[in-house]
């Protein structure tokens, strides 16, 4: 089911009854509960931040109609950008190569929902030649990993909603019942760990301004880095390696910062020179950050 005019309507109807009745069950917020998607007619606009803690990773997805989209992953602890796909054009910088791939694309991908045949979550951007645009951020598909959840109420309007995964890992979920989108934060654990968390979640609010820049091909080709190459060779590199639709970028430039994570790095992909790649990543990481810095 998309986000669309059923939904808006229903959520209005459905807190009137709940805040006349002063009552609201786990059913209840679960129907609150968004599956956020491209083309419903009546949400023009929609962004949605998350973040992995673990990596220090953030991911921002943006879209306003009629078909603007904008994907952007980023290294938090420095505010390094590594995936930037904005309309057409799309970088993706490769720091366990030392490499950026640029180009455009004719469709962009992100995706998270609950995969049931794996009992896991799906969390990815994507470059494709063919195809449309397409986001499914489904919240409510998360319910399915989950045992029954406990409810529990902050005042008449704010209520979290605590379970266990069927894996034993910790949800926790945040609703306001009388906001446009009722779900405003949502945080999954492992142990006592956060592993994901998204925190800005709105429907039919103001993009912020310079969203949808992206800079001129010349000031990409004036990066020093080891090779700046089509995007369309990333696709088509093997396993780990490919920098597209992976996190292999986060989980290199963590293994640069903490040195206990280098073994399982080089275990899976091979001997490192780490000294030769903090200082490769620290030059091309600083090119980025000037390059995608917000406008003034």
């Amino acid at each position: 089911m998309r986000l669309n005019a059923l939904i808006c309507v229903a959520f209005s109807l459905v807190v009137a009854d709940l805040l006349a009745a002063g009552e609201v069950d786990v059913p209840d917020l679960k129907a609150m509960t968004p599956r956020i998607t491209i083309g419903s007619p009546l949400v023009d606009s929609f962004t949605v931040h998350g973040q992995r803690p673990v990596g220090h990773l953030a991911f921002d997805v943006m879209y306003a109609k009629p078909e603007h989209l904008a994907v952007r992953f980023t290294d938090t602890s420095d505010g390094t950008p590594f995936f930037i796909a904005c309309g057409r054009d799309v970088l993706v910088y490769d720091s366990p190569q030392g490499r950026i791939f640029v180009g455009s694309s004719k469709a962009i991908t992100f995706v998270f929902r609950a995969d049931f045949e794996t009992q896991r979550l799906l969390l990815g951007a994507f470059i494709d030649e063919d195809g449309i645009d397409t986001v499914d951020v489904n919240f409510r598909s998360l319910f399915g990993l989950l045992k029954p959840p406990a409810l529990s109420k902050r005042d008449a309007t704010n209520y979290d909603l605590d379970a266990t995964s069927t894996s034993g890992n910790p949800f926790h979920a945040s609703y306001r019942i009388d906001a446009p989108l009722p779900l405003n934060n949502l945080t999954l654990s492992v142990g006592e760990v956060t592993q994901l968390q998204f925190d800005n979640i709105t429907i039919n609010q103001p993009i912020p301004e310079g969203t949808w820049q992206f800079p001129a091909k010349e000031k990409i080709a004036e990066i020093k880095t080891d090779a700046i190459e089509p995007w369309l060779r990333a696709s088509k590199q093997a396993g780990n390696s490919n920098p597209v639709g992976t996190l292999a970028t986060v989980d290199f430039r963590w293994a640069i910062k903490h040195a206990d994570a280098r073994t399982a790095w080089e275990k899976e992909h091979g001997p490192v020179d780490w000294k030769l790649s903090e200082q490769k990543d620290t030059d091309i990481s600083r090119q980025l950050r000037e390059l995608f810095k917000p406008a003034k």
